[in-house]
């Protein structure tokens, strides 16, 4: 072309003919650079893949190691609540108790009574009977729910009442200030007691069973009894049957004879009836009486006085516990 080129320093031609420079690479590109670069970046994208492959890994291990716990877990509580653990002494389990059962009812029944709380309860649009007929059918219903199998005690019956009063006064807005009476509280909302309840639903609940054909299961468990087996120690539990005699009595029906009256349904509802409601009155009268002697506890019946400073005592065995005081504090001998 007419070029004379001269290799300078640093790999760079200089033309003869002109003064600009040209440069050129000293030597030329070869084709292990281009294989080198591909080299890495296939390295590159396959430790990429590696470690995505590793962390799909580890989550499906960890996913599979919660789910065989959590089946682990299910397991163990079937396990607990069908069969019983065998420990030091013979079969040991947790049945449901009264208490259980009372608590589940009342927090039942809270729950039913505080969603209606705003809409119903505290409604001023609504009349007091609206509420309290709203009352007994939904939060009485809750809260007795099965409460004709009950074996209660005085302490879950106290429990019960408290509850019933609680939400009472809240739907006919009485104030604890205001010293209302729960006798007066129960004729205010038209309403019963819990424990006459209680004792109508037991009583129903039982002419239902004895008209039952002989092999329904109910009736085989209420007539049955225990072939073998052994008591222990200390006072015996209270059974069905004894909170049965003890309705049947605070009704003032036979202990005895009650099968023949339930025969007949009809008349035993009527008989249910004039019974539950004489036992009402008779509570509503003894509830009166206790009211007038704790506030009155001069005109008690029958005082008891202290043989040695003369001081009136509503019962006897507050006249003993007195007089051994007293005893004590005159320097007499116990």
């Amino acid at each position: 072309m007419g070029w004379e080129c001269e290799l300078g320093e640093k790999g760079r031609l200089r033309s003869s003919s002109s003064s600009r420079l040209v440069s050129i690479s000293s030597r030329p590109v070869s084709s292990s650079n281009t294989r080198s670069g591909s080299n890495s970046s296939s390295r590159s994208s396959s430790n990429i893949v590696v470690v995505i492959v590793v962390v799909v890994v580890v989550v499906v291990v960890v996913v599979v190691v919660v789910v065989v716990v959590a089946v682990i877990i299910v397991v163990v509580v079937i396990a607990e609540a069908m069969f019983c653990w065998c420990a030091d002494s013979p079969c040991k389990r947790t049945p449901v108790t009264r208490g259980n059962e009372i608590d589940n009812r009342l927090s039942k029944a809270s729950s039913s009574f505080g969603r209606l709380y705003k809409r119903v309860w505290k409604n001023k649009n609504l009349r007091a009977t609206t509420k309290t007929r709203v009352y007994r059918a939904v939060v009485i219903t809750t809260l007795l729910y099965g409460s004709e199998s009950w074996v209660l005690d005085r302490s879950h019956t106290r429990l019960l009442e408290r509850f019933h009063q609680r939400c009472l006064r809240t739907i006919l807005d009485v104030h604890w200030t205001n010293y209302v009476s729960n006798v007066a509280i129960l004729e205010q909302a038209g309403l019963p007691s819990i424990e006459a309840l209680i004792v109508k639903s037991k009583l129903r609940w039982v002419g239902h069973v004895h008209r039952m054909d002989d092999h329904r299961l109910p009736k085989i468990v209420m007539y049955s009894e225990l072939s073998s087996g052994y008591r222990e120690r200390g006072a015996p539990r209270k059974r069905y049957k004894d909170s049965l005699k003890r309705s049947l009595s605070a009704c003032d029906i036979d202990v005895q004879g009650w099968s023949d009256l339930a025969t007949d349904r009809s008349a035993w509802r009527c008989r249910i009836q004039d019974a539950t409601t004489k036992f009402e009155e008779e509570r509503i009268t003894a509830a009166n009486s206790k009211r007038l002697r704790r506030n009155n506890p001069t005109q008690s019946p029958t005082p008891h006085p202290c043989r040695h400073c003369s001081r009136i005592c509503r019962t006897r065995i507050g006249l003993i516990s007195h007089e051994r005081v007293c005893r004590q504090r005159h320097g007499q001998p116990p």
